[in-house]
């Protein structure tokens, strides 16, 4: 879609839980650069526990999950802008 259209916005919805930042800033950055900045990002803290739960995947209590959220999108945004990022939070350390 990113390189076969040139007028529509790409949207993802993207739950940060099943995504580590690193991984999914290298994919959007990928996208965005196909789509010449086209690309943006829903971001979905999770609120259906059984879905989160089936494959394994610790669900955390809302006010975790927005905490969780909040340091997921100060790291990927970091990344995006090409910042050397050290970053030590509550879930997430990086010193790259």
């Amino acid at each position: 879609m990113a390189e076969a259209t040139n007028s529509i916005e790409i949207i993802a919805a993207v739950k940060p839980l099943l995504f580590h930042p690193a991984v999914l800033a290298k994919m959007a950055l990928g996208i965005d650069a196909i789509s010449h900045g086209r690309f943006s990002i829903n971001l979905v803290s999770a609120w259906f526990k059984p879905e989160m739960e089936k494959p394994g995947i610790n669900f955390l209590t809302h006010d975790e999950r927005y905490r969780y959220s909040d340091e997921w999108i100060r790291v990927v945004k970091a990344l995006w802008s090409g910042e050397k990022v050290n970053f030590y939070g509550e879930y997430f350390h990086s010193d790259q």
